[in-house]
């Protein structure tokens, strides 16, 4: 008598998947991050000039809109 469980035949499917649902969690937390810089850009302003950032008004929306929109640069 043979056995077969679940597991065997779902992970290919799982596998599909797998990929594309590491991608937007990783998405989710790039564009909430842009998301949050633009509710609150006084206090990326202030983290920027702490950095020493220069212009650091134009550097709060340039970066807010470009990881909201394109991910992270590396």
């Amino acid at each position: 008598m043979s056995t077969t469980t679940t597991t065997a035949a779902t992970t290919p499917a799982l596998n599909s998947y797998l990929p594309v649902l590491a991608r937007l969690l990783m998405c989710s937390l790039f564009i909430w991050d842009g998301v949050l810089q633009l509710r609150n850009p006084a206090a990326a302003v202030d983290y920027f000039t702490s950095l020493n950032v220069p212009v650091p008004h134009i550097a709060v929306w340039f970066r807010s809109r470009s990881i909201s929109s394109a991910g992270p640069r590396s």
